[in-house]
């Protein structure tokens, strides 16, 4: 599976990668990665109030009255940004032009470099 195939990039092998909670999910993950995530998990907290996190699909997934919302998940040198709701698929299209100018973004996924000495703000 893809997602598990990021998490082994850094050394981490398959069996590790059950992971229970997004806690477990970020202990996994290379500081400079966790820390990027961490951010992006308080973003996502404060942006949409009521969230519940879990793991599905084997990466940190936020619900909204039990429904995905968004996830996000870590590879080497780039992190990635799920949009799961696909109401939000639209909104996604509109601000590739715009907002998420500096992205790579494609279809439901946001992906952003982490060394990159221009990388966009979170």
């Amino acid at each position: 599976m893809l997602f598990i195939s990021a998490l082994t990039q850094f050394g981490v092998h398959e069996e590790e990668c059950a992971c229970g909670h997004v806690d477990d999910y970020l202990a996994l993950v290379p500081k400079t990665e966790r820390i990027a995530l961490e951010k992006l998990r308080k973003i996502i907290k404060a942006a949409a109030p009521g969230t519940t996190e879990a793991i599905s699909y084997k990466i940190p997934i936020f619900n909204l009255h039990g429904h995905p919302l968004v996830g996000f998940g870590a590879s080497r040198n780039r992190c990635s940004f799920y949009v799961m709701s696909s109401s939000m698929i639209p909104k996604l299209a509109r601000a590739r032009a715009g907002e998420l100018r500096g992205y790579d973004a494609r279809g439901a996924t946001i992906h952003f470099r982490l060394t990159s000495r221009s990388r966009p703000r979170l």
